[in-house]
């Protein structure tokens, strides 16, 4: 472990960033932040027992910047999955507000200043910003307007109009703290999700920049979001049990159930989307109980259809109009 940061200094932003085999991409992460406008942070990337190149990658970056090495905390240790390591950083971070860059994406330069000068100015817990897609060919601005409190956030995360990711949102952590809000280190797959609906959901204010300061990569293709296993689908389980025990602690099913409904639709989707013609037959049987919203959902027709097929155990034909559907916009592309 390299730390050159005292455990009393307070800067104004800790980024935890969590590395996993990601040399592709992770000297573009740590440049973005080296090189961020906001000179006050401590940055703690914690390398979660990488297989490749990417932790010499990440020191050969750092060497570039000399200004920065005393606000960095690296550290290179065997694999514990994702939600630990976000977990274990959690526990090193000493800054007022704490926000998460993936080591594949990469952010804006003003990502942290736009971030931080908002939550000054509106006194907020919670601050979000716009998002880009990056594809291979293309790449899309994606608006994240919030709610008018927590309730309506989590009900705009839930039904999908916001993304539930923790790289878009810069949280106070003594917010985290006093609610004991914190990365539960068995669930890897919605972790930052759970996270944020929490926060939301204790936030007294929440503020929004309508700016994309976070470039969101859908070209690496070994992401832990682009790939379904049956590990992965158990958690998923999991993740929407703990989610539905939140909202239970709230008072928010009956309120919230239409949304909870989709979310569970989209999660179903994303894995006929993500899994091979073998899967288990558990793989398809997820929240039937989500199978009577799908036509008052908000998806679009061509999911509620896939949706339906799939409901009539139909698994098959479901994951061939799929594949014809993405075959069909590559050849418009």
């Amino acid at each position: 472990m390299n730390s050159f940061m005292s455990s009393n200094y307070i800067p104004k932003v800790s980024v935890i960033v969590p590395v996993y085999n990601t040399e592709l991409y992770v000297e573009r992460a740590i440049i973005s932040l080296m090189e961020q406008t906001l000179d006050d942070v401590q940055f703690i990337i914690i390398d979660d027992g990488s297989k490749d190149n990417s932790l010499n990658i990440i020191k050969q970056v750092i060497t570039r910047y000399p200004a920065r090495q005393g606000q960095v905390t690296l550290i290179s240790r065997e694999n514990r999955g994702v939600a630990a390591t976000r977990a274990q950083a959690m526990e090193l971070a000493t800054g007022d507000y704490v926000i998460h860059l993936d080591s594949d994406d990469w952010a804006e330069l003003n990502w942290l200043e736009a971030l931080y000068t908002k939550a000054l100015e509106d006194n907020a817990d919670v601050v979000v910003c716009d998002y880009r897609t990056i594809h291979p060919a293309t790449s899309t601005d994606v608006k994240q307007p919030i709610g008018k409190d927590g309730v309506d956030c989590v009900k705009k995360l839930l039904s999908g109009e916001l993304l539930g990711p923790t790289w878009n949102k810069l949280i106070k952590r003594k917010l985290l703290v006093d609610n004991n809000i914190r990365f539960l280190s068995d669930i890897n797959f919605l972790e930052d999700f759970i996270l944020v609906m929490q926060a939301f959901l204790a936030a007294n204010a929440i503020g929004y920049v309508a700016q994309p300061l976070i470039n969101y990569n859908q070209c690496n293709e070994s992401s832990i979001t682009a790939t379904v296993s049956e590990q992965k689908v158990n958690e998923i389980v999991s993740a929407t049990k703990i989610i539905n025990e939140v909202l239970c602690q709230h008072q928010l099913v009956p309120a919230l159930s239409e949304q909870f409904n989709t979310m569970k639709l989209r999660l179903k989707y994303w894995i006929l989307c993500s899994a091979n013609k073998a899967a288990p037959d558990s793989f398809w049987g997820l929240y039937p109980e989500a199978n009577k919203h799908i036509w008052q959902s908000s998806l679009s027709i061509h999911v509620k259809t896939v949706l339906y097929i799939a409901s009539l155990k139909m698994f098959t034909v479901a994951q061939l109009i799929i594949h014809l559907v993405g075959l069909l916009k590559r050849i418009i592309k």
